[in-house]
């Protein structure tokens, strides 16, 4: 009698345990396909702690599963990371390089490229050659600016001439514009 109670309980906490190696392995089927390609790598790692864990740490390894998907999501979202990068540029006094991103925002130099990029096409900051031959990106809203009184007759554009007066070179009204320093 002693035997078969032994029995039916290792009999009970094996069904537990392959039920919830299944269940965890159904866990991992189903949100492998729902994840980004980038954090596999995350979930593997993930998953293979949660499995040798068993149905004891079951529960707290989904949780921990779920928040490092979400915190890979959160940094491999483009408008997080165009948004950082242009808080970088301002830090920066709107001048920046792939270099600086990667280095400030932790990010493989392919996807620092293609995020500045992608700015660029959009018109919210300008590629230009660096002092070493490199890109540099230019955020022209973060930059400094001084006042100079312009001439639209003629193109002139100067510092110490007051906007009250005449153009020195033609004559006609001078305007006063904000140029980059």
């Amino acid at each position: 009698m002693g035997f078969e109670v032994v029995a039916i309980a290792l009999l009970g906490i094996l069904a537990v345990l392959g039920a919830g190696l299944l269940l965890a392995w159904m866990v991992y089927l189903l949100i492998r396909r729902l994840i980004w390609k980038t954090t596999h790598r995350v979930l593997d790692r993930t998953v293979d702690q949660v499995v040798q864990a068993g149905e004891r740490h079951l529960v707290s390894g989904v949780g921990t599963l779920a928040r490092s998907v979400q915190e890979e999501m959160r940094k491999n979202d483009p408008r997080r990371q165009e948004a950082d990068i242009s808080r970088l540029a301002q830090g920066k006094s709107g001048r920046i390089t792939v270099a600086d991103v990667m280095a400030g925002l932790d990010l493989p130099q392919d996807r620092a490229e293609r995020t500045l990029e992608g700015l660029a096409s959009r018109g919210v900051c300008r590629v230009t050659s660096g002092e070493e031959g490199g890109k540099a990106y230019l955020f022209e809203a973060f930059m400094a600016r001084r006042e100079v009184a312009c001439c639209d007759y003629c193109g002139g554009s100067f510092e110490e001439v007051d906007a009250d007066q005449p153009c020195p070179n033609c004559g006609a009204v001078l305007t006063r514009k904000q140029i980059l320093a």
